[in-house]
């Protein structure tokens, strides 16, 4: 094998490298951060349809049975909604800086190995060999343990479901007399 054979499937094994890591890594994480965010869009969406079609109708039907629970019902969809909001604005800035602080890393180890693969094959030697393949070690070592740090519980999740079904007790408990409600308890 030449020189040249030798040096392009080095790249060609640096680059499948690059594109496994990117692959598996970012794309797992952004398909994740994705469904999160749409599942919270979903319930904000419910939130706000609710509180749109009962609002009309809230002193105008015979139906609505308590006007307590009703009213507790949509001030609770109301919370979710704001709740909802601001905590997608938060965690969107979160994760807009996590992504620039795991690019710049990510960058940073490949310009590692890069850098000691190219002053390998600048000059040719067993001592630039093993500190190739030393960076190479560490790049992969690193990349391999930052999934593994301390990840925080959220609660915001289960503060948004937990209102939501809350709210929805509330809005049917309005269908209710109070009489009745009390009589079966």
């Amino acid at each position: 094998m030449t020189t040249d054979e030798y040096v392009i499937r080095v790249m060609d094994q640096d680059d499948r490298l690059r594109d496994r890591l990117s692959d598996t890594y970012f794309s797992a994480q952004m398909d994740n951060i994705r469904q999160m965010r749409n599942l919270i869009t979903q319930f904000i969406i419910i939130s706000s349809g609710i509180i749109g079609f009962t609002i009309p109708v809230l002193g105008k039907t015979d139906l609505v049975k308590s006007q307590i629970f009703l009213i507790g019902g949509l001030g609770e969809l109301l919370v979710i909604i704001i709740f909802g909001f601001f905590y997608l604005t938060q965690i969107l800035q979160k994760e807009n800086n996590e992504l620039t602080k795991q690019h710049k890393k990510f960058s940073g180890f490949l310009d590692k190995q890069r850098d000691a693969r190219n002053k390998f094959l600048s000059n040719m030697n067993e001592a630039n060999w093993k500190e190739w393949q030393t960076k190479q070690k560490e790049v992969l070592d690193e990349l391999q343990k930052d999934p593994q740090r301390e990840i925080k519980q959220d609660y915001a999740l289960n503060i948004i479901f937990s209102g939501f079904f809350i709210s929805l007790m509330l809005l049917v408990l309005s269908l209710v007399s109070l009489q009745d409600l009390l009589a079966f308890l």
